[in-house]
Protein backbone atom coordinates (compact mmCIF):
# COMPACT_ATOMS: atom_id res chain seq x y z
CA UNK A 1 0.00 0.00 0.00
CA UNK A 2 1.19 3.65 -0.93
CA UNK A 3 0.62 6.83 0.61
CA UNK A 4 -1.60 8.13 -1.49
CA UNK A 5 -3.75 4.77 -1.07
CA UNK A 6 -3.91 5.20 2.79
CA UNK A 7 -5.43 8.87 1.95
CA UNK A 8 -8.32 8.07 -0.35
CA UNK A 9 -8.95 5.25 1.51
CA UNK A 10 -11.48 6.91 3.62
CA UNK A 11 -10.00 5.62 7.00
CA UNK A 12 -7.92 8.31 7.57
CA UNK A 13 -9.60 12.04 7.57
CA UNK A 14 -8.72 15.22 8.97
CA UNK A 15 -11.57 16.53 11.37
CA UNK A 16 -12.27 20.28 11.87
CA UNK A 17 -14.15 21.02 14.99
CA UNK A 18 -15.48 24.57 15.53
CA UNK A 19 -18.41 26.82 16.68
CA UNK A 20 -21.05 27.40 14.67
CA UNK A 21 -24.59 29.29 14.91
CA UNK A 22 -27.36 26.34 14.04
CA UNK A 23 -28.59 28.47 11.77
CA UNK A 24 -25.38 28.01 9.13
CA UNK A 25 -25.97 23.93 8.97
CA UNK A 26 -27.55 24.59 5.08
CA UNK A 27 -24.58 26.28 3.84
CA UNK A 28 -22.16 22.30 5.22
CA UNK A 29 -25.47 20.95 3.75
CA UNK A 30 -24.47 23.23 0.48
CA UNK A 31 -21.18 22.19 0.37
CA UNK A 32 -21.67 18.43 0.52
CA UNK A 33 -19.96 17.82 3.82
CA UNK A 34 -19.90 15.50 6.09
CA UNK A 35 -20.55 16.76 9.09
CA UNK A 36 -22.87 16.63 12.66
CA UNK A 37 -23.56 19.63 14.81
CA UNK A 38 -24.26 19.23 18.50
CA UNK A 39 -26.87 22.36 19.48
CA UNK A 40 -26.16 22.33 22.93
CA UNK A 41 -22.61 23.13 22.40
CA UNK A 42 -22.74 25.03 18.98
CA UNK A 43 -19.86 22.61 17.91
CA UNK A 44 -20.20 22.00 14.52
CA UNK A 45 -17.60 18.74 13.10
CA UNK A 46 -17.05 18.80 9.61
CA UNK A 47 -14.76 15.67 8.11
CA UNK A 48 -12.47 16.27 5.10
CA UNK A 49 -10.65 13.56 2.81
CA UNK A 50 -6.86 14.08 3.49
CA UNK A 51 -6.72 12.68 -0.16
CA UNK A 52 -8.63 15.78 -1.67
CA UNK A 53 -6.28 18.15 0.88
CA UNK A 54 -2.87 16.62 -0.49
CA UNK A 55 -4.01 17.23 -4.38
CA UNK A 56 -3.71 20.68 -2.95
CA UNK A 57 -7.36 21.69 -2.81
CA UNK A 58 -8.19 24.50 -1.09
CA UNK A 59 -11.36 24.67 1.73
CA UNK A 60 -14.50 25.66 -0.29
CA UNK A 61 -14.76 29.69 0.57
CA UNK A 62 -18.15 29.39 2.46
CA UNK A 63 -16.02 27.16 4.91
CA UNK A 64 -13.09 29.31 5.51
CA UNK A 65 -15.69 31.98 6.03
CA UNK A 66 -17.66 29.52 8.74
CA UNK A 67 -14.08 29.25 10.08
CA UNK A 68 -13.44 32.77 10.60
CA UNK A 69 -16.39 33.62 11.99
CA UNK A 70 -15.68 31.19 14.32
CA UNK A 71 -13.19 32.75 15.83
CA UNK A 72 -14.54 36.40 15.44
CA UNK A 73 -18.00 35.66 17.16
CA UNK A 74 -16.78 32.92 19.69
CA UNK A 75 -13.58 33.84 20.65
CA UNK A 76 -12.45 30.14 19.99
CA UNK A 77 -10.27 29.29 16.87
CA UNK A 78 -11.36 25.61 15.23
CA UNK A 79 -9.67 22.73 16.18
CA UNK A 80 -8.30 20.71 13.70
CA UNK A 81 -7.41 16.89 14.07
CA UNK A 82 -6.93 13.90 12.40
CA UNK A 83 -9.42 10.96 12.17
CA UNK A 84 -8.42 7.67 11.66
CA UNK A 85 -10.09 4.72 12.24
CA UNK A 86 -9.51 0.65 13.39
CA UNK A 87 -11.16 -0.75 10.77
CA UNK A 88 -11.08 -4.21 8.43
CA UNK A 89 -11.58 -7.71 8.54
CA UNK A 90 -11.56 -10.74 5.85
CA UNK A 91 -13.98 -10.71 2.94
CA UNK A 92 -14.50 -13.93 1.76
CA UNK A 93 -16.85 -13.35 -1.19
CA UNK A 94 -13.32 -11.71 -2.68
CA UNK A 95 -10.94 -13.48 -1.04
CA UNK A 96 -9.78 -10.22 0.32
CA UNK A 97 -8.41 -9.22 3.73
CA UNK A 98 -7.93 -5.62 5.16
CA UNK A 99 -7.07 -4.66 9.11
CA UNK A 100 -6.04 -1.17 10.28
CA UNK A 101 -4.90 -0.16 14.00
CA UNK A 102 -4.10 3.27 15.26
CA UNK A 103 -1.34 4.05 17.27
CA UNK A 104 0.70 6.93 18.95
CA UNK A 105 4.49 7.64 17.29
CA UNK A 106 5.52 5.12 20.69
CA UNK A 107 3.68 2.59 19.30
CA UNK A 108 1.54 2.69 22.49
CA UNK A 109 -2.51 1.97 22.21
CA UNK A 110 -4.60 5.39 22.07
CA UNK A 111 -8.36 5.96 23.46
CA UNK A 112 -10.59 6.08 21.01
CA UNK A 113 -14.17 8.57 21.71
CA UNK A 114 -16.09 6.19 19.39
CA UNK A 115 -16.78 1.84 18.91
CA UNK A 116 -18.54 0.41 16.53
CA UNK A 117 -19.60 -3.24 15.77
CA UNK A 118 -20.17 -3.06 12.15
CA UNK A 119 -18.64 -6.24 11.02
CA UNK A 120 -15.67 -6.06 8.35
CA UNK A 121 -16.16 -2.00 9.05
CA UNK A 122 -15.22 0.76 11.57
CA UNK A 123 -14.60 -0.38 14.67
CA UNK A 124 -12.82 2.38 16.61
CA UNK A 125 -12.27 6.25 15.87
CA UNK A 126 -9.45 8.29 17.13
CA UNK A 127 -8.91 11.91 17.24
CA UNK A 128 -5.15 13.06 17.31
CA UNK A 129 -4.00 16.70 17.30
CA UNK A 130 -1.55 16.60 14.54
CA UNK A 131 0.06 13.38 14.30
CA UNK A 132 -0.38 9.65 14.72
CA UNK A 133 0.87 6.44 13.35
CA UNK A 134 -1.23 3.42 11.29
CA UNK A 135 -0.61 0.17 10.80
CA UNK A 136 -2.00 -1.59 7.72
CA UNK A 137 -2.24 -5.23 6.25
CA UNK A 138 -3.66 -6.46 3.00
CA UNK A 139 -3.93 -9.83 2.24
CA UNK A 140 -4.95 -12.13 -0.33
CA UNK A 141 -5.42 -15.94 -0.33
CA UNK A 142 -2.83 -16.27 -2.73
CA UNK A 143 -0.34 -15.58 -0.10
CA UNK A 144 0.09 -11.82 -1.30
CA UNK A 145 0.38 -10.18 2.06
CA UNK A 146 1.29 -6.32 2.12
CA UNK A 147 2.00 -4.57 5.43
CA UNK A 148 2.67 -1.38 6.02
CA UNK A 149 3.36 1.41 8.83
CA UNK A 150 2.56 4.87 8.16
CA UNK A 151 3.73 8.20 9.55
CA UNK A 152 0.28 10.83 9.17
CA UNK A 153 1.58 14.27 9.90
CA UNK A 154 -0.85 17.52 9.21
CA UNK A 155 -1.47 21.02 9.63
CA UNK A 156 -2.59 23.95 8.81
CA UNK A 157 -0.41 26.28 6.37
CA UNK A 158 -1.50 29.67 7.47
CA UNK A 159 -4.26 31.47 9.59
CA UNK A 160 -6.79 31.91 7.30
CA UNK A 161 -7.40 28.18 7.06
CA UNK A 162 -7.17 27.89 3.37
CA UNK A 163 -4.78 25.19 2.86
CA UNK A 164 -3.52 22.23 4.90
CA UNK A 165 -0.45 20.64 4.67
CA UNK A 166 -0.32 16.99 4.95
CA UNK A 167 2.19 14.10 4.62
CA UNK A 168 2.66 10.59 4.95
CA UNK A 169 5.28 8.60 5.22
CA UNK A 170 6.12 4.96 4.80
CA UNK A 171 7.75 4.13 8.17
CA UNK A 172 7.49 0.36 7.15
CA UNK A 173 6.60 -2.09 4.20
CA UNK A 174 7.00 -5.50 4.10
CA UNK A 175 5.41 -8.89 4.28
CA UNK A 176 6.79 -10.43 8.00
CA UNK A 177 4.88 -7.85 10.49
CA UNK A 178 7.83 -8.80 13.07
CA UNK A 179 10.64 -7.29 10.75
CA UNK A 180 9.01 -3.94 12.07
CA UNK A 181 10.63 -1.83 14.37
CA UNK A 182 9.83 -3.26 17.84
CA UNK A 183 7.58 -0.57 19.30
CA UNK A 184 5.18 -0.60 16.10
CA UNK A 185 5.15 -5.19 16.59
CA UNK A 186 1.88 -5.56 18.37
CA UNK A 187 -0.32 -2.79 16.69
CA UNK A 188 0.59 -4.11 13.14
CA UNK A 189 0.47 -8.01 14.59
CA UNK A 190 -2.86 -7.20 15.26
CA UNK A 191 -3.88 -5.40 12.09
CA UNK A 192 -2.29 -8.14 10.10
CA UNK A 193 -5.27 -10.48 12.65
CA UNK A 194 -7.90 -8.36 11.53
CA UNK A 195 -7.37 -8.54 8.05
CA UNK A 196 -7.48 -12.53 8.54
CA UNK A 197 -10.90 -12.42 10.84
CA UNK A 198 -14.15 -13.08 9.05
CA UNK A 199 -17.14 -10.58 9.99
CA UNK A 200 -14.80 -9.07 12.37
CA UNK A 201 -16.69 -7.09 14.79
CA UNK A 202 -14.45 -5.18 16.92
CA UNK A 203 -11.66 -3.53 17.90
CA UNK A 204 -8.34 -4.77 18.90
CA UNK A 205 -6.03 -2.46 20.04
CA UNK A 206 -6.80 0.44 22.37
CA UNK A 207 -6.99 1.82 25.67
CA UNK A 208 -9.28 3.38 27.85
CA UNK A 209 -7.61 4.83 29.99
Amino acid sequence: MQPQDLLSSGHVNLQIRFKMEESNIPVLEMLKLEHYYKPEHNNAYVTLGLDKITQQHYLDAELVDLLVASKDLFDQPPMTTILAWESGGYFSDNCHGFGQTVCGFTGKPLKPFYIGETPNGKHAAFCVPSKTVVCVSNIRTDDRINLGVFDVIFDFTDESYNAVSTNVVVHWAGSRFYETSPRYRIPLGLAFAKSRTPNCSGPVYMTSD
